[in-house]
């Protein structure tokens, strides 16, 4: 063996310094394309990323490719997580292999954290190693790589070119579920967050042909929207397992709106008569809001309930209605100021529950049948009654010209049936100035009640002075004919009045025939006991 001069005095060559060896992943990204796709009818995000083993030893773990959108080409914690891809087989040093992202452009508008919400705007996509604890890589700093190019992330759907090609736009909301938004016809939509973090759908450029559809996709969930603004005609919009929470207004009207419920909101239809004469609502479960149609017949105002229960008075208000229907409660006050084709305020009234509330009707109703009446309710119609029917019990303070029909499926109890008022805007008896009420002849013709009849007054032609009925101040308008025609109680009558100056001479209570000359009960002169 050959010697040399060393160090130690040893005799032998000192050996070369031994290379460690390392794994080294790295990553990067090649052009970016980012462009609609017909066939998807989605926006779409492709890259390919790179992944070398530039180390020089084997790597044995495994791991993902992760993408993220960043407003610049930097990865921090503001940047939002949008895919997912294995990590491809690059074993031995110097091995490569590649991943497609192929994915629809992501809309995160208003998710369930909303520090990560994705506005619209211009992102560069990074792609990040994942790596699992058994592969050590000996480098961090090449495991992420930012593209060149940028994606245009938008929130519009509608029309997208001039060969009618129509886009959709799927985002997440809050709880998770994912919403479909399509317009078909001209004009376009798109989608935002408002201060309060309530995802807001704003509609353009439409006309009296457009639709608009808002889906929940999931029909396990639904989804909340929380402002809608059209400022332009629009034929119908309908949200398939969508409630509204918040406010929506329809600037030049809308033929159709239909939504699963209606939450602690305002909706406002302006300037309908343009195009749409008779809109159609419906609008599912609604609490606590105000629905107004300024001009304009709505055709049918239909939902599932009306319930108030935050003590601010909720209303629908029109010019006039076809029909208005609940198959529950209907607690909102209703005000109708016109006629109808028909020559009336509301041609049906069809609700299943109780109702409450008041009613301000200018014109007369062809029928009403409702489940029940509470004892809070008022009415002040402007016009006559064709026909009122109850399947339940019956209440409330009833002003009109003239009822032709009534029927109680239950019992009455502290009712007030006036034929030939008009009551002031009070909606109560007696007032001055915009409060005072009007009298004129009325008649009511047949009444069945299938009940008892308790704690009531019925009165046709009866004018009064102050809030209090038959005390002594009041008289019978002589101008016209007043009266009751027909009359029967199935089960017992008490405390209730009749007053008229014409009453039928016999009726039918408890099942007998009773002679209403000299019984209390019907007055024909006033003062009472005169």
């Amino acid at each position: 063996m050959r010697k040399t001069d060393d160090i130690g005095g040893s005799g032998f060559e000192a050996l070369e310094p031994r290379q460690m060896l390392a794994t080294d992943l790295a990553v990067s990204l090649g052009a970016l394309e980012n462009r609609f796709d017909r066939g998807a009818k989605t926006d779409k995000i492709k890259v390919v990323a790179t992944i070398t083993n530039v180390g020089t030893d084997r790597y044995t773990g495994n791991g993902n490719v992760v993408f993220f959108l960043s407003t610049d080409n930097v990865l921090d914690d503001a940047d939002v997580r949008f895919a997912t891809q294995k990590l491809p087989r690059v074993s031995n040093p110097g091995s490569r292999g590649t991943v497609r992202l192929d994915v629809a452009e992501p809309k995160f508008v208003n998710p369930s954290n909303s520090a990560n919400a994705l506005a619209a705007g211009d992102y560069f996509v990074i792609a990040k190693l994942e790596l699992s604890p058994g592969g050590a890589d000996s480098n961090s700093a090449n495991d992420s790589a930012a593209s060149e190019q940028t994606v245009a992330v938008d929130y519009t759907f509608g029309r997208v070119d001039s060969a009618n090609t129509y886009q959709s736009l799927t985002v997440q909301l809050p709880n998770g579920a994912s919403v479909e938004f399509s317009l078909k016809g001209a004009g376009r939509g798109t989608l935002s967050r408002d201060s309060s973090g309530r995802t807001v759908v704003t509609i353009s450029g439409t006309d009296r042909k457009t639709d608009v559809t808002i889906k929940v996709k999931d029909k396990k969930r639904t989804g909340t929207i929380g402002v809608v603004s059209v400022t332009s005609p629009l034929k119908s919009l309908k949200g398939e397992s969508v409630f509204l929470q918040g406010s929506a207004s329809f600037t030049r009207g809308v033929g159709e709106l239909k939504l699963s419920g209606v939450r602690n909101s305002s909706v406002t239809i302006t300037d309908p008569f343009l195009f749409y004469s008779e809109t159609v609502l419906d609008l599912g479960e609604v609490t606590n809001s105000v629905v107004v149609q300024e001009d304009g017949t709505v055709n049918r105002l239909q939902v599932k309930s009306w319930r108030d229960t935050d003590g601010s008075p909720d209303s629908f208000r029109a010019d006039s209605a076809k029909q208005v229907s609940a198959s529950g409660d209907f607690q909102a006050s209703l005000t109708l100021e016109g006629p109808n084709r028909d020559g009336l305020a509301v041609s049906r009234v069809q609700i299943n529950g109780e109702v409450s509330g008041e009613w301000r009707l200018a014109r007369g109703v062809g029928t009403i049948q409702v489940g029940s009446v509470a004892p809070s309710f008022r009415a002040g119609i402007v016009g006559p009654i064709e026909n009122l029917r109850t399947a339940r019990d019956f209440s409330g303070l009833w002003a009109f010209q003239t009822l032709k029909r009534m029927e109680i499926g239950g019992s009455v109890n502290g009712a007030t049936m006036l034929a030939g008022t008009i009551l002031g805007e009070d909606l109560l008896l007696g007032g001055t100035g915009a409060n005072a009420d009007q009298f004129f002849p009325g008649t009511i013709e047949f009444i069945t009640i299938k009940g008892v009849l308790n704690n009531s007054t019925f009165a046709a032609g009866l004018r009064t002075t102050d809030d209090v009925l038959l005390n002594g101040d009041d008289t019978f308008v002589t101008v016209g004919f007043s009266g009751v025609r027909a009359l029967e109680v199935r089960l017992t009558m008490q405390n209730t009045t009749f007053a008229s100056s014409v009453l039928p001479d016999r009726v039918k209570i408890n099942r007998r025939n009773v002679n209403t000359s000299g019984d209390v009960r019907f007055v024909r002169a006033l003062p009472v006991g005169a």
